[in-house]
């Protein structure tokens, strides 16, 4: 959350362009390049400013949390929400104009939106009535018996399809998940229509165009870039689609899991199918765990460590890499356990209330995954320490980057670094590593092809290039080519099964997923290269490494004020997402998998 600046003039700003603009709404050729900068620098100003307002609310909600706290962020949130876009309305009057790269870039932040309203009044209230139906559809739509008594939603399905190894139950589950994602189809129409509108208001060809400007120096050719990463993936990816087919059609038999055709997506663990690392334990390396064979929190509390030291190691590791201390204040004024008398939240957000005032909020426990989560939340802090000289409009961490960067630091929790700070006597050998390596790449590796082709099909239905009756039978098209799978037998035909993700019906871009899958191991690898290791990729921690605190700092300096590509070569030394890191990172697993699949009919 970025700053509060506690601007005096509060949110005043916000009828300043409403009467400047309407004698100009009928002649675009009646503005200049004077009065675009004029509205870019004012608009800004406006909009940063109710945005920090609302960021001041909601830390005042979350350290005083009540019925009158959360009313006050729902207000200021819907304000920010109001402002985003009637700025974004009146900045389309400017799309004509030649203006500088850097600009554009400004006005193509100020018109971002995930899921454009038409300008048009009746159009927006419909485009608002349909997210909330698709929203409802998704968290709240049942799938029942025919006695009515036995209802499941989508969570409950996917819940059960983690742990059922009942093939003839698991196709009965995915088949009650298309009795809910089916009525979103119709809806989902409707909002292709509607955003499209949206995004051609704001200038925009459709709601792709709109979502890949915000990878503007891919100059339009992001797709291709995307698939060329997605290429350097594709062996080990097949390589572990091939080894998973395998053990399923041992656990299930051939007739369910034929060994040249693709896998039937009920069986992998996830409504979606796009996460597999549920069934680790039908496709496991023999006798290999996921799981390292000592828990950190365990090892924490043995060493007579607590909450407070938690964090002093987090920012010890930072600080290991060439990176600032914190200030005084930021140990004063955070909430690091849970007060008695009043009630706060817990969830580790990162405050950054002025330059020297660094806060977080997160109730410590002495576990794993706090531990963990404690070093990542520190890269948003040194983040925001470093965009300090950046203007507001360029400070906001890009998701991608975001995702991808916490991703690389988690990488770094290896049992080497837990070695070096006392928490470990030795470390297992390198042959006890391929339980972890295969649980990991049922998440990460096993996601990118959904995760870029959620995207593809996307960006072609809003392009109109895929009409509403091939919706599911495109979609399980892409599924076939890109990870070899496919829907039960005619499921392909019944459902709308693209809809069994959020994103979908919440109109979320799917991007930076993608991106940030493949990123973390692309820094990963650039700061390690950087520091010299010489071991496995995925045993290197940057604990240590100046050369990588380097890399991080300048790209942490530049925000957004540049183009995706000057930001990866800062960090990374490349121009473009690499998928060399992960499959450096896997290697070893590979290998594994390329000796069980010996024999196999393998894509």
């Amino acid at each position: 959350m970025n700053k509060p600046k506690h601007l005096a003039t509060g949110v005043l700003l916000t009828g300043l362009f409403s009467g400047l603009l309407a004698g100009q709404a009928n002649a675009q050729s009646a503005v200049t390049v004077a009065d675009a900068r004029v509205f870019l620098e004012a608009a800004e100003k406006e909009l940063y400013e109710v945005q920090d307002y609302a960021g001041l609310g909601w830390y005042v909600k979350d350290n005083f949390t009540t019925a009158d706290s959360q009313r006050l962020v729902n207000y200021l949130l819907r304000l920010s929400s109001e402002t985003s876009a009637r700025l974004a309305r009146e900045a389309a009057q400017y799309n004509h104009l030649k203006l500088s790269d850097d600009e554009i870039k400004r006005f193509n932040l100020l018109k971002f939106s995930g899921s454009p309203a038409p300008f048009d009044a009746k159009k927006a209230a419909k485009h608002r009535k349909v997210a909330a139906e698709l929203k409802r559809l998704f968290g709240k739509g049942e799938s029942c018996q025919s006695d009515n008594k036995s209802c499941l939603t989508l969570k409950d399905i996917n819940n059960k399809m983690k742990t059922s190894r009942d093939s003839t139950e698991l196709l009965a589950l995915w088949q009650a998940a298309q009795k809910i994602t089916k009525p979103m189809q119709p809806l989902y129409q409707q909002q292709v229509s509607l955003t499209n509108q949206g995004a051609q208001d704001l200038g925009y060809a459709d709601t792709g165009a709109l979502w890949r400007s915000q990878y503007e120096s891919h100059n339009g050719q992001f797709s291709q870039q995307a698939d060329a990463a997605w290429n350097q993936i594709k062996p080990l990816y097949n390589a572990l689609q091939c080894h998973v087919r395998g053990k399923l059609s041992e656990h299930y038999g051939d007739k369910i899991v034929p060994a040249d055709q693709p896998i039937p997506a009920h069986l992998l663990g996830d409504v979606t199918a796009r996460n597999w690392s549920n069934i680790y334990d039908i496709v496991a390396p023999g006798g290999q765990s996921a799981t390292q064979p000592y828990d950190i929190g365990t090892l924490w509390t043995k060493a007579n460590r607590n909450e407070l030291d938690m964090v002093h190691s987090a920012e010890k590791f930072w600080q290991s890499m060439g990176f600032d201390a914190m200030p005084e204040t930021f140990y004063q004024r955070s909430v690091f356990t849970e007060p008695e008398g009043r009630k706060v939240s817990c969830h580790g957000d990162v405050w950054w209330l002025a330059p020297d005032d660094l806060r977080i909020n997160f109730c410590i426990k002495n576990t794993e995954t706090n531990f963990k989560d404690l070093h990542t939340k520190f890269y948003f802090l040194h983040y925001n320490q470093a965009t300090n000289t950046q203007p507001d409009y360029y400070k906001a961490a890009e998701t991608a980057y975001l995702n991808g960067t916490a991703g690389a630091i988690r990488l770094s929790m290896t049992p080497g670094y837990l070695k070096q700070i006392g928490l470990l006597d030795q470390v297992e050998d390198e042959s006890k590593d391929l339980g972890r390596l295969m649980k990991m790449a049922l998440d990460n590796v096993a996601r990118i092809p959904y995760d870029l082709i959620m995207e593809q099909w996307r960006w072609k239905v809003y392009a109109g290039d895929i009409s509403e009756k091939d919706y599911n039978s495109s979609w399980w098209a892409l599924r076939e080519k890109y990870q070899g799978i496919a829907a039960p037998a005619d499921g392909d035909k019944a459902g709308f099964d693209p809809a069994a993700r959020f994103h979908l019906g919440s109109n979320r871009p799917n991007t930076a997923f993608f991106m940030g899958n493949i990123l973390q191991f692309q820094l990963h690898k650039a700061m390690c290269d950087a520091g010299g290791n010489k071991g496995p990729l995925h045993r290197c921690s940057i604990y240590n490494n100046k050369e990588a605190g380097k890399r991080l700092s300048a790209m942490f300096a530049l925000g957004k004020s540049q183009s995706s590509a000057n930001t990866l070569k800062a960090s990374t030394g490349l121009t473009q997402i690499d998928g060399r890191g992960l499959v450096e990172y896997f290697a070893p697993l590979k290998r594994y998998l390329d000796k069980q699949n010996r024999g196999q009919n393998c894509q």
